[in-house]
Protein backbone atom coordinates (compact mmCIF):
# COMPACT_ATOMS: atom_id res chain seq x y z
CA UNK A 1 0.00 0.00 0.00
CA UNK A 2 2.49 2.10 1.02
CA UNK A 3 4.55 1.92 -2.40
CA UNK A 4 1.43 2.81 -4.14
CA UNK A 5 1.19 5.61 -2.04
CA UNK A 6 4.51 6.80 -3.07
CA UNK A 7 3.85 6.32 -6.58
CA UNK A 8 0.60 8.55 -6.63
CA UNK A 9 2.23 11.00 -4.62
CA UNK A 10 5.21 11.07 -7.11
CA UNK A 11 3.47 11.03 -10.02
CA UNK A 12 1.82 14.25 -8.70
CA UNK A 13 4.55 15.94 -7.59
CA UNK A 14 5.67 15.63 -11.63
CA UNK A 15 2.66 16.48 -12.71
CA UNK A 16 3.21 19.96 -10.48
CA UNK A 17 6.35 20.43 -11.86
CA UNK A 18 5.92 20.05 -15.51
CA UNK A 19 2.91 22.34 -15.31
CA UNK A 20 3.52 24.51 -12.90
CA UNK A 21 3.09 27.23 -15.48
CA UNK A 22 -0.08 25.93 -16.80
CA UNK A 23 -2.84 27.70 -14.27
CA UNK A 24 -5.92 25.54 -16.57
CA UNK A 25 -3.68 22.03 -16.10
CA UNK A 26 -3.43 23.03 -12.07
CA UNK A 27 -6.87 23.35 -11.79
CA UNK A 28 -8.42 20.95 -13.79
CA UNK A 29 -6.37 18.11 -11.60
CA UNK A 30 -6.01 20.27 -8.41
CA UNK A 31 -8.21 18.00 -6.34
CA UNK A 32 -5.84 14.98 -7.33
CA UNK A 33 -2.81 17.52 -6.17
CA UNK A 34 -4.00 18.60 -3.13
CA UNK A 35 -4.77 14.43 -2.44
CA UNK A 36 -1.47 13.36 -2.42
CA UNK A 37 -0.08 16.72 -0.86
CA UNK A 38 -1.57 15.86 1.86
CA UNK A 39 -0.70 12.06 2.19
CA UNK A 40 2.54 13.15 1.90
CA UNK A 41 1.97 16.29 4.67
CA UNK A 42 0.42 13.99 7.15
CA UNK A 43 1.74 10.08 6.95
CA UNK A 44 5.30 9.25 8.41
CA UNK A 45 4.91 5.93 7.23
CA UNK A 46 5.10 6.09 3.09
CA UNK A 47 9.10 5.08 3.37
CA UNK A 48 10.05 8.54 3.13
CA UNK A 49 13.30 9.89 5.56
CA UNK A 50 11.92 12.72 7.39
CA UNK A 51 14.61 15.21 5.72
CA UNK A 52 13.48 13.54 2.17
CA UNK A 53 9.78 13.81 3.37
CA UNK A 54 10.14 17.46 4.19
CA UNK A 55 12.13 18.22 1.47
CA UNK A 56 9.24 16.80 -0.86
CA UNK A 57 6.71 19.07 1.12
CA UNK A 58 9.02 21.98 0.47
CA UNK A 59 8.86 21.27 -3.18
CA UNK A 60 5.06 20.46 -4.08
CA UNK A 61 4.44 23.84 -2.27
CA UNK A 62 6.80 25.73 -4.51
CA UNK A 63 5.44 24.20 -7.64
CA UNK A 64 1.72 24.92 -6.94
CA UNK A 65 2.17 28.19 -4.40
CA UNK A 66 1.89 30.76 -7.55
CA UNK A 67 -1.59 29.23 -8.47
CA UNK A 68 -2.80 29.39 -5.35
CA UNK A 69 -2.71 32.69 -5.13
CA UNK A 70 -3.81 33.75 -8.88
CA UNK A 71 -6.19 31.34 -8.20
CA UNK A 72 -7.54 33.45 -4.64
CA UNK A 73 -7.76 29.93 -3.13
CA UNK A 74 -6.32 31.65 -0.04
CA UNK A 75 -7.62 29.39 2.79
CA UNK A 76 -6.48 26.44 0.85
CA UNK A 77 -2.75 28.23 0.22
CA UNK A 78 -2.94 29.23 3.93
CA UNK A 79 -3.13 25.41 4.76
CA UNK A 80 -0.04 24.99 2.40
CA UNK A 81 1.94 27.66 3.72
CA UNK A 82 1.56 26.23 7.43
CA UNK A 83 2.67 23.47 6.48
CA UNK A 84 5.35 24.50 4.72
CA UNK A 85 6.76 26.79 7.24
CA UNK A 86 7.08 23.60 9.33
CA UNK A 87 9.00 22.03 6.81
CA UNK A 88 11.47 25.03 6.13
CA UNK A 89 11.77 25.26 9.92
CA UNK A 90 12.69 21.62 10.16
CA UNK A 91 15.55 21.92 7.55
CA UNK A 92 16.45 25.25 9.00
CA UNK A 93 15.88 27.12 5.16
CA UNK A 94 15.16 30.44 6.51
CA UNK A 95 15.26 32.13 2.78
CA UNK A 96 12.30 29.66 2.35
CA UNK A 97 10.81 30.16 6.05
CA UNK A 98 10.76 34.39 5.49
CA UNK A 99 9.27 34.01 2.44
CA UNK A 100 6.24 31.78 3.43
CA UNK A 101 5.94 34.05 6.06
CA UNK A 102 5.66 37.21 4.13
CA UNK A 103 3.06 34.93 1.69
CA UNK A 104 1.12 34.18 4.88
CA UNK A 105 0.83 37.38 6.03
CA UNK A 106 -0.58 37.84 2.35
CA UNK A 107 -2.96 35.80 2.27
CA UNK A 108 -4.44 36.95 5.68
CA UNK A 109 -4.31 40.44 4.06
CA UNK A 110 -6.34 39.62 1.35
CA UNK A 111 -8.81 37.97 3.86
CA UNK A 112 -9.13 40.82 5.50
CA UNK A 113 -7.22 39.84 8.52
CA UNK A 114 -5.17 43.08 8.98
CA UNK A 115 -3.42 42.89 12.11
CA UNK A 116 -2.92 38.77 11.47
CA UNK A 117 -1.13 39.95 8.40
CA UNK A 118 1.00 42.62 10.32
CA UNK A 119 1.61 39.90 12.70
CA UNK A 120 3.13 37.19 10.03
CA UNK A 121 4.84 40.20 8.12
CA UNK A 122 6.48 41.23 10.36
CA UNK A 123 7.87 38.06 11.70
CA UNK A 124 9.12 37.74 7.96
CA UNK A 125 10.98 40.74 8.22
CA UNK A 126 12.76 39.53 11.20
CA UNK A 127 14.25 36.69 9.35
CA UNK A 128 14.62 37.96 6.35
CA UNK A 129 17.08 41.43 8.18
CA UNK A 130 18.84 38.44 9.80
CA UNK A 131 19.19 35.73 7.12
CA UNK A 132 18.83 38.04 3.96
CA UNK A 133 18.43 38.61 1.11
CA UNK A 134 17.73 42.09 0.50
CA UNK A 135 15.48 41.45 -2.44
CA UNK A 136 13.49 39.34 0.13
CA UNK A 137 13.76 42.05 2.83
CA UNK A 138 12.55 44.39 0.46
CA UNK A 139 9.17 42.21 -0.34
CA UNK A 140 8.27 42.33 3.11
CA UNK A 141 8.55 45.83 4.02
CA UNK A 142 6.59 46.38 0.56
CA UNK A 143 3.46 43.97 2.04
CA UNK A 144 4.34 45.96 5.15
CA UNK A 145 3.22 49.56 3.54
CA UNK A 146 0.28 47.51 1.99
CA UNK A 147 -1.27 46.67 5.35
CA UNK A 148 -0.24 49.55 6.89
CA UNK A 149 -1.79 51.49 4.26
CA UNK A 150 -5.22 49.65 4.55
CA UNK A 151 -5.23 50.54 8.54
CA UNK A 152 -4.69 53.57 7.50
CA UNK A 153 -1.34 53.93 9.14
CA UNK A 154 -0.49 56.12 6.46
CA UNK A 155 3.28 57.67 7.70
CA UNK A 156 3.92 54.15 8.59
CA UNK A 157 3.06 52.91 5.00
CA UNK A 158 6.03 55.60 3.02
CA UNK A 159 8.24 54.86 5.43
CA UNK A 160 7.78 51.14 4.55
CA UNK A 161 7.90 51.81 0.77
CA UNK A 162 10.99 54.14 0.99
CA UNK A 163 12.66 51.79 2.63
CA UNK A 164 12.05 49.11 0.24
CA UNK A 165 12.84 51.59 -2.77
CA UNK A 166 16.08 52.09 -2.04
CA UNK A 167 16.92 48.11 -1.47
CA UNK A 168 15.36 47.07 -4.87
CA UNK A 169 17.20 50.44 -6.23
CA UNK A 170 20.53 48.57 -5.12
CA UNK A 171 19.42 45.61 -5.79
CA UNK A 172 18.38 46.73 -9.44
CA UNK A 173 15.49 44.86 -9.30
CA UNK A 174 13.22 46.28 -11.98
CA UNK A 175 9.70 44.72 -11.29
CA UNK A 176 10.20 45.47 -7.39
CA UNK A 177 11.08 48.86 -7.75
CA UNK A 178 7.57 49.36 -10.25
CA UNK A 179 5.55 48.00 -7.76
CA UNK A 180 6.73 49.79 -4.57
CA UNK A 181 6.51 53.02 -6.86
CA UNK A 182 2.62 51.71 -7.30
CA UNK A 183 1.60 51.56 -3.64
CA UNK A 184 3.80 54.55 -2.96
CA UNK A 185 1.55 56.76 -5.21
CA UNK A 186 -1.23 54.57 -4.07
CA UNK A 187 -0.61 55.82 -0.06
CA UNK A 188 0.03 59.65 -1.41
CA UNK A 189 -3.30 59.22 -3.51
CA UNK A 190 -5.19 58.36 0.13
CA UNK A 191 -3.68 61.02 2.04
CA UNK A 192 -4.49 63.55 -0.68
CA UNK A 193 -1.14 64.73 -1.74
CA UNK A 194 -2.69 63.67 -5.74
CA UNK A 195 0.63 65.46 -7.69
CA UNK A 196 2.94 62.88 -5.44
CA UNK A 197 0.45 59.88 -6.53
CA UNK A 198 0.24 61.01 -10.79
CA UNK A 199 4.15 61.36 -10.08
CA UNK A 200 5.26 57.84 -8.77
CA UNK A 201 1.90 55.83 -10.68
CA UNK A 202 3.15 57.40 -13.77
CA UNK A 203 6.73 56.42 -12.89
CA UNK A 204 5.85 53.02 -12.14
CA UNK A 205 3.65 52.40 -15.43
CA UNK A 206 6.48 53.38 -17.42
CA UNK A 207 9.15 50.96 -15.79
CA UNK A 208 6.26 48.37 -15.89
CA UNK A 209 6.16 48.43 -19.98
CA UNK A 210 10.18 48.81 -20.24
CA UNK A 211 10.62 45.74 -18.63
CA UNK A 212 6.93 43.74 -19.56
CA UNK A 213 5.70 42.86 -15.88
CA UNK A 214 2.43 42.81 -16.94
CA UNK A 215 0.72 42.48 -13.79
CA UNK A 216 2.25 45.28 -12.41
CA UNK A 217 1.30 47.15 -15.59
CA UNK A 218 -2.13 46.46 -14.79
CA UNK A 219 -1.99 47.57 -11.03
CA UNK A 220 -0.67 50.92 -12.00
CA UNK A 221 -3.27 51.64 -14.84
CA UNK A 222 -6.09 50.66 -12.60
CA UNK A 223 -5.10 52.89 -9.47
CA UNK A 224 -4.07 55.72 -12.18
CA UNK A 225 -7.44 55.70 -13.58
CA UNK A 226 -9.02 55.65 -10.47
CA UNK A 227 -6.66 59.02 -9.51
CA UNK A 228 -7.97 60.33 -12.61
CA UNK A 229 -11.02 59.34 -12.18
CA UNK A 230 -11.27 61.30 -9.16
CA UNK A 231 -9.91 64.44 -10.83
CA UNK A 232 -12.56 64.37 -13.41
CA UNK A 233 -10.37 62.76 -16.52
CA UNK A 234 -13.19 60.20 -17.42
CA UNK A 235 -11.80 59.40 -20.66
CA UNK A 236 -8.08 58.64 -19.63
CA UNK A 237 -9.62 57.06 -15.99
CA UNK A 238 -11.90 54.68 -18.57
CA UNK A 239 -9.52 53.87 -20.61
CA UNK A 240 -6.95 52.48 -17.67
CA UNK A 241 -9.36 50.39 -15.99
CA UNK A 242 -10.42 48.73 -19.33
CA UNK A 243 -6.76 48.13 -20.18
CA UNK A 244 -6.15 46.78 -16.32
CA UNK A 245 -9.12 44.19 -16.79
CA UNK A 246 -7.95 42.81 -19.82
CA UNK A 247 -4.36 42.29 -17.94
CA UNK A 248 -5.61 40.98 -15.02
CA UNK A 249 -8.01 38.52 -16.89
CA UNK A 250 -4.71 37.62 -19.05
CA UNK A 251 -2.77 36.32 -16.15
CA UNK A 252 -5.52 35.00 -14.18
CA UNK A 253 -4.84 37.48 -10.94
CA UNK A 254 -8.53 37.46 -9.50
CA UNK A 255 -7.75 39.23 -6.42
CA UNK A 256 -6.58 42.35 -8.34
CA UNK A 257 -9.26 41.74 -11.18
CA UNK A 258 -11.72 42.22 -7.92
CA UNK A 259 -10.74 45.45 -7.49
CA UNK A 260 -10.82 46.89 -10.84
CA UNK A 261 -14.21 45.58 -11.22
CA UNK A 262 -15.10 47.60 -8.33
CA UNK A 263 -13.27 50.74 -9.82
CA UNK A 264 -15.37 50.48 -12.68
CA UNK A 265 -18.53 49.75 -10.65
CA UNK A 266 -17.81 53.30 -8.81
CA UNK A 267 -16.73 54.96 -12.43
CA UNK A 268 -20.08 53.96 -13.68
CA UNK A 269 -22.23 55.27 -10.88
CA UNK A 270 -20.54 58.60 -11.21
CA UNK A 271 -21.39 59.05 -14.82
CA UNK A 272 -25.12 57.80 -13.65
CA UNK A 273 -25.23 54.56 -15.30
CA UNK A 274 -26.38 52.94 -11.73
CA UNK A 275 -27.37 49.52 -13.80
CA UNK A 276 -23.68 49.13 -14.86
CA UNK A 277 -22.22 49.89 -11.92
CA UNK A 278 -24.55 46.98 -10.01
CA UNK A 279 -23.08 44.58 -12.67
CA UNK A 280 -19.43 45.44 -11.93
CA UNK A 281 -20.59 44.97 -8.09
CA UNK A 282 -22.06 41.92 -8.43
CA UNK A 283 -19.48 40.74 -10.64
CA UNK A 284 -16.83 41.45 -7.99
CA UNK A 285 -19.35 40.02 -5.13
CA UNK A 286 -19.14 36.93 -7.13
CA UNK A 287 -15.60 36.58 -7.31
CA UNK A 288 -15.21 37.48 -3.58
CA UNK A 289 -17.94 34.73 -2.12
CA UNK A 290 -16.35 32.39 -4.25
CA UNK A 291 -13.07 32.54 -3.51
CA UNK A 292 -13.44 34.08 0.21
CA UNK A 293 -12.14 37.38 -0.16
CA UNK A 294 -12.99 40.28 2.13
CA UNK A 295 -15.96 42.18 0.42
CA UNK A 296 -16.10 45.23 2.84
CA UNK A 297 -15.57 47.73 -0.11
CA UNK A 298 -17.55 46.04 -2.37
CA UNK A 299 -20.55 46.28 -0.03
CA UNK A 300 -19.49 49.45 0.25
CA UNK A 301 -19.56 50.54 -3.09
CA UNK A 302 -23.16 49.04 -3.32
CA UNK A 303 -24.41 51.61 -0.78
CA UNK A 304 -23.44 54.26 -2.95
CA UNK A 305 -25.29 53.25 -5.82
CA UNK A 306 -28.44 52.14 -4.29
CA UNK A 307 -27.95 56.03 -2.36
CA UNK A 308 -27.45 57.56 -5.60
CA UNK A 309 -30.99 55.95 -6.21
CA UNK A 310 -32.54 57.09 -3.19
CA UNK A 311 -33.12 53.81 -2.04
CA UNK A 312 -32.03 54.61 1.13
CA UNK A 313 -32.78 51.77 3.27
CA UNK A 314 -30.97 49.03 1.05
CA UNK A 315 -27.72 52.03 1.00
CA UNK A 316 -27.44 51.93 4.72
CA UNK A 317 -27.73 48.11 4.56
CA UNK A 318 -24.77 47.50 2.41
CA UNK A 319 -22.89 50.69 4.57
CA UNK A 320 -23.62 48.91 7.71
CA UNK A 321 -22.90 45.25 6.49
CA UNK A 322 -19.37 47.40 5.11
CA UNK A 323 -18.74 49.05 8.17
CA UNK A 324 -19.40 46.00 10.69
CA UNK A 325 -16.73 44.00 8.12
CA UNK A 326 -14.30 46.76 8.51
CA UNK A 327 -14.57 47.06 11.86
CA UNK A 328 -13.69 44.02 12.42
CA UNK A 329 -11.01 43.58 10.37
CA UNK A 330 -9.57 47.09 11.77
CA UNK A 331 -9.38 48.79 8.98
CA UNK A 332 -10.01 52.49 9.85
CA UNK A 333 -9.79 54.06 6.76
CA UNK A 334 -11.62 52.26 4.65
CA UNK A 335 -14.44 51.80 7.89
CA UNK A 336 -14.55 55.90 8.22
CA UNK A 337 -15.33 55.75 4.25
CA UNK A 338 -18.25 54.07 5.06
CA UNK A 339 -19.15 55.55 8.57
CA UNK A 340 -19.26 58.72 6.09
CA UNK A 341 -21.52 56.98 3.49
CA UNK A 342 -23.90 55.92 6.64
CA UNK A 343 -23.84 59.67 7.95
CA UNK A 344 -24.44 60.83 3.90
CA UNK A 345 -27.72 58.93 3.66
CA UNK A 346 -29.08 60.15 7.26
CA UNK A 347 -27.86 63.82 5.88
CA UNK A 348 -30.24 63.36 2.86
CA UNK A 349 -33.29 62.26 5.20
CA UNK A 350 -32.91 64.94 7.47
CA UNK A 351 -32.01 62.57 10.01
CA UNK A 352 -29.18 65.16 11.78
CA UNK A 353 -28.98 63.36 14.91
CA UNK A 354 -28.07 60.01 12.96
CA UNK A 355 -25.96 61.96 10.71
CA UNK A 356 -24.02 63.96 13.80
CA UNK A 357 -23.13 60.34 14.98
CA UNK A 358 -21.65 58.93 12.06
CA UNK A 359 -19.97 61.55 10.83
CA UNK A 360 -17.98 62.76 14.17
CA UNK A 361 -17.14 59.05 14.35
CA UNK A 362 -15.45 59.20 10.56
CA UNK A 363 -14.06 62.67 11.80
CA UNK A 364 -12.67 61.25 14.69
CA UNK A 365 -10.62 58.58 12.68
CA UNK A 366 -9.66 60.07 9.94
CA UNK A 367 -7.94 62.73 12.54
CA UNK A 368 -6.33 59.90 13.70
CA UNK A 369 -5.16 59.19 10.12
CA UNK A 370 -4.03 62.03 9.34
CA UNK A 371 -6.45 61.74 6.08
CA UNK A 372 -6.80 65.33 5.05
CA UNK A 373 -9.03 64.97 1.73
CA UNK A 374 -11.89 62.58 3.37
CA UNK A 375 -11.57 64.99 6.37
CA UNK A 376 -12.10 68.18 4.24
CA UNK A 377 -15.54 66.77 3.16
CA UNK A 378 -16.41 65.17 6.08
CA UNK A 379 -16.21 68.97 7.97
CA UNK A 380 -17.93 70.26 4.86
CA UNK A 381 -20.96 67.80 5.75
CA UNK A 382 -20.43 68.49 9.71
CA UNK A 383 -21.06 72.03 9.22
CA UNK A 384 -24.10 71.39 7.19
CA UNK A 385 -25.83 69.62 10.76
CA UNK A 386 -24.66 72.17 12.49
CA UNK A 387 -26.52 74.52 10.75
CA UNK A 388 -29.31 72.75 10.43
CA UNK A 389 -29.05 71.80 14.45
CA UNK A 390 -28.51 76.25 14.92
CA UNK A 391 -25.32 75.91 15.51
CA UNK A 392 -24.40 78.46 13.43
CA UNK A 393 -21.08 79.35 15.03
CA UNK A 394 -19.47 76.02 14.92
CA UNK A 395 -20.79 75.71 11.58
CA UNK A 396 -18.86 78.63 10.30
CA UNK A 397 -15.87 77.28 12.07
CA UNK A 398 -16.43 73.87 10.54
CA UNK A 399 -16.49 75.20 6.55
CA UNK A 400 -13.58 77.29 7.45
CA UNK A 401 -11.38 74.58 8.38
CA UNK A 402 -12.80 72.29 5.33
CA UNK A 403 -11.58 75.25 3.06
CA UNK A 404 -8.36 75.40 4.99
CA UNK A 405 -7.37 71.64 4.13
CA UNK A 406 -8.85 71.74 0.65
CA UNK A 407 -6.62 74.62 -0.18
CA UNK A 408 -3.33 73.17 -0.44
CA UNK A 409 -4.78 69.81 -2.33
CA UNK A 410 -5.78 72.12 -5.00
CA UNK A 411 -9.35 70.47 -4.27
CA UNK A 412 -11.25 73.21 -6.31
CA UNK A 413 -14.47 71.60 -6.26
CA UNK A 414 -14.31 71.23 -2.86
CA UNK A 415 -13.13 74.44 -1.93
CA UNK A 416 -16.33 75.78 -4.11
CA UNK A 417 -18.87 73.89 -2.35
CA UNK A 418 -17.59 74.60 1.02
CA UNK A 419 -17.12 78.46 0.50
CA UNK A 420 -20.89 78.18 -1.17
CA UNK A 421 -21.96 76.46 2.14
CA UNK A 422 -20.00 79.01 4.28
CA UNK A 423 -21.95 81.87 2.77
CA UNK A 424 -25.35 80.63 2.78
CA UNK A 425 -24.86 80.14 6.14
CA UNK A 426 -23.01 83.78 6.87
CA UNK A 427 -26.04 85.25 4.76
CA UNK A 428 -28.40 83.52 6.86
CA UNK A 429 -27.35 85.29 9.93
CA UNK A 430 -27.44 89.20 8.64
CA UNK A 431 -30.60 90.60 9.78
Amino acid sequence: MSKTRNRYIQYWFHYCQAKKDDNSALSKEYAQIARAWLLLAESEKLGFTRVAREQLVLDYLLCVDAFLEKQGLLKENIEWIERGMEAAQTLEQYDLLGRFGQDLGWCYRNLGQSQRALEYLQLALDIRQKFGPPIGEAATLNMLGVVFDDLGSYEEAISCFEKALVLRRDSAHKAGEAITLHNLAATYFNIGEWEKAETYYLEGLTLSEEIGDERTRAGALNNLGELWMAQGKFEEARNCLYQAVLLYEQVGDVVNLVIVYNNLGVFANDLGQPEVAVTWLNKAIEYQHQFGLDSAVTLNNLGTVYDALADYERALRYFEKSWEQHKRNQNKGEGATSLANMGGVYLRQGNWDEALVAYEAAKEILVQLGNKHKLATILNNLGIIYFQLEQTNLAVATFEEAIALYEPLNDRSGIRQAKRNLTLVQNSTVK
